[in-house]
């Protein structure tokens, strides 16, 4: 079967107004996680066929689901894996809610980045198996288990390079029409976006895309579906964090050819977007599914080249911001074909949607850095002082020298006058201003610059080998 997650999309003003989509960056009001409860939709009339706890109430750090058909008998499960912040637990319910008593970590129980799911048969023996990996903060790991009582392990591999520790995305799909699902992996954080297939124990079937531009490192979200009806699945990505609603739709075979490329969300939306397939409308073909994963949960459908179709769906209050998961099944065996839907979590620090800067605080005089949402590092820094201030703005490191000699004079025999050679680690933000390293003064938390941002020795070669030119540097007071 197909694995679907899901999140909002909005392109159109109107469109936003009428769902409340908001795009700011301030959500002081907001919430950004709430408790884990499961909620499934019928999609021909959107009613709210039931809704259950996937984890206990007190859970905030959402989820990740699937739907697929485990123990063989032609009825559908729901299963669900714990987001960022708790134990990596899978579980597995009925279309009533109700725990079939498959319950596992598939991962190490101190493990804290999330565990992304999928279903599929992957090895022809006509259930489907669940395939878990390591959503975020962790290795490329994915593992195939079958929901047996022994839990056998059917096949385990790192999708990606043994040092990457950005996590993985997964979904399933016979993509090469063999009627065997392949696992097909999108690249998590920290990492050019790379899509990958698989067979059930590894084997790498041939399939690689590199779908965004080379500077994005936000993450690929993956799903399957036929979008055409071909015999061939298609491949559908999009940015699964600190991007546009960017979704993308690519033949399996050797052209990948590109059946769509579409903006789910308003251009100023930057916290990327989960993608599923499905066939809502019956016609023998999948619709692309999109979601929110910030700015209110909502979930749309698209054609496979951008069209927007009717279904919209907001299942929980339009002030949570933790973004909404889904996906798509039949598990009631009616006709039509549920969503199932459960909450995110937005798991950010400092500026929303912001991948990687530098904060300078001058009223504090300290650094901070940030990457992929977490703070890096923080330490005291010296600013300009009163009668040569650190201008204020936002600004991108354009040159980063090892060592440059700083000279500047104001005047002839001028007591400001300084002539500094070899200043270490050196980062230009704003014309001649820069970050860079000071061994004149010890005093850093106080300030004490012409202008620069000064920093201590130690600490300015480690921020020198952490940002690249192009990085943005805020300087506010």
């Amino acid at each position: 079967m197909l694995k679907y997650k899901l999140f909002t999309s909005l392109t159109l003003t109107g469109l936003v107004a009428t769902l409340g989509i908001l795009v700011s960056s301030q959500d002081a009001f907001a919430s950004e996680g709430r408790a884990p409860e499961v909620k499934i939709y019928d999609t021909d009339n959107k009613h709210l066929n039931n809704t259950f706890m996937a984890f206990d109430s007190g859970f905030r750090g959402g989820g990740n689901v699937a739907i697929g058909d485990v123990d063989g008998d032609g009825t559908e499960e729901i299963i669900v894996g714990a987001g960022r912040g708790g134990g990596p637990q899978v579980r597995i319910f009925n279309a009533q809610g109700q725990p079939t008593g498959f319950s596992f970590f598939p991962f190490h129980p101190d493990f804290r980045g999330g565990v992304d799911v999928a279903a599929g048969d992957v090895n022809g023996d006509g259930k489907d198996e669940v395939i878990v990996s390591q959503a975020s903060d962790g290795q490329a790991w994915v593992k195939v288990y079958k929901a047996d009582a022994a839990k056998t392990i059917v096949g385990e591999f790192l999708a990606y390079d043994p040092g990457y520790k950005g996590g993985v995305h997964v979904a399933a799909g016979d993509i090469n029409g063999d009627d065997w699902d392949d696992i097909i992996t999108g690249s998590g954080l920290d990492s050019t976006s790379h899509v990958r297939s698989f067979n059930a124990v590894g084997g790498f079937t041939g399939l690689s895309i590199f779908p965004f531009e080379n500077d994005f490192r936000g993450g690929v979200d993956v799903a399957v579906g036929n979008v055409d009806g071909g015999d061939e699945a298609e491949i559908i990505v999009a940015k699964n964090t600190f991007g546009t609603g960017q979704v993308k739709v690519y033949k399996s075979d050797a052209s990948k050819r590109v059946l769509g490329d579409f903006l789910a969300f308003p251009a100023g939306h930057k916290e990327g977007a989960n993608v599923i397939a499905g066939d809502i409308d019956r016609d023998g073909e999948d619709e692309v599914i999109v979601g929110s994963n910030g700015n209110g949960p909502h979930i749309r459908t698209f054609e496979a080249h951008g069209y927007p179709k009717t279904l919209e769906i907001v299942p929980y209050e339009q002030d949570f911001r933790g973004g909404v998961k889904i996906a798509i099944g039949n598990i009631d065996s009616s006709s039509a074909t549920e969503i199932v839907a459960i909450p995110g979590r937005r798991v950010w620090e400092g500026r929303k949607g912001i991948y990687k800067y530098i904060e300078v605080d001058i009223s504090e005089q300290k650094l901070e850095v940030y990457k992929g949402g977490r703070k890096k590092n923080e330490f005291s820094v010296s600013t300009g002082i009163a009668k040569y201030p650190t201008p204020v703005g936002d600004f991108n490191i354009h040159t980063k020298l090892v060592s440059d000699d700083m000279e500047w004079e104001y005047g002839p025999d001028h007591p400001d006058n300084y002539d500094i050679k070899g200043v270490p680690h050196v980062m230009y933000f704003n014309g001649g201003y820069a970050l860079h390293g000071a061994f004149w003064h010890n005093n850093f938390g106080h300030p004490m610059s012409h202008g620069c941002v000064n920093i201590s020795l130690p600490n300015a070669a480690w921020l020198y080998n952490w940002a690249d030119v192009g990085d943005q540097v805020y300087v506010r007071q």
